[in-house]
């Protein structure tokens, strides 16, 4: 009898032992995978966007649900903007024909939250949003606007000059407001946006703000050297 209990004592030990063992396995292939490093931005961004977190991919509006999918209606390589079931924009190939993707830029968030949002209540109901038109963070070559406060759902133009879309364009910031909004692109650019009509380049932005500045007898402001392959019009 006594050997048997100590074969049983034995077996519970070496069973235990054993799940320990597996137990800090796990934890040790978890903790490698959370802190894995990424060899670009690019890769960052499509882990952060396909790893299960899918906040940036839908949202609640005035008008309905709105989010960016696959062409099979999956949360991933987004290409297409849906609401409520109906494709609003479609994401355009480059010259190359390389297909592009539409997304929210992770750290901007370029999104302006509805006044009437209940946090922690399902998606972020949303005003308005930026997306982005690329085939990555560092490869936009335009930007698209959506405005749902309109008595129907806007879609701007592409905007970004960006002739035949030879080069990338770079955001900087998006300024909200009521009538007008505001979206600061590098290198010398800006975009105007009229609430419900258009969105329009100011090309002479910078250059005002210079003679402005030196009316008013402040240090101008320092004019970005134009490195891009951008032409103006």
């Amino acid at each position: 009898m006594k050997k048997y209990l100590i074969s049983a004592v034995m077996f519970i030990t070496l069973t235990a032992t054993l799940c320990l063992q597996a137990d800090a396995a796990d934890e040790q292939q978890q903790a490698t995978q959370k802190t894995k490093m990424f060899t670009t931005k690019e890769e960052a961004l499509r882990d952060f966007l396909s790893n299960g977190t899918t906040w940036l991919h839908h949202f609640m509006t005035k008008h309905g649900y709105l989010k960016t999918v696959d062409e099979y209606g999956n949360f991933g390589k987004d290409t297409h903007v849906v609401l409520n079931g109906v494709v609003i924009f479609k994401a355009q190939k480059t010259p190359d024909g390389r297909q592009q993707e539409v997304f929210v830029h992770p750290s901007k968030l370029t999104f302006q939250e509805s006044a009437d949002h209940i946090p922690g209540k399902g998606p972020v109901k949303i005003d308005r949003i930026l997306l982005s038109e690329g085939c990555g963070l560092n490869y936009v070559t335009q930007f698209i606007l959506l405005d749902f406060t309109c008595d129907k759902p806007f879609v701007s133009e592409r905007f970004g000059f960006n002739p035949d879309l030879e080069g990338y364009v770079y955001l900087e910031k998006v300024k909200w407001g009521k009538e007008k909004s505001y979206i600061y692109m590098h290198v010398n650019q800006r975009a105007v946006y009229y609430t419900c009509d258009r969105v329009e380049m100011d090309w002479d932005y910078y250059m005002r703000k210079e003679e402005e500045d030196k009316k008013n007898k402040k240090n101008p402001r320092q004019i970005k050297s134009d490195k891009t392959p951008f032409r103006r019009p």
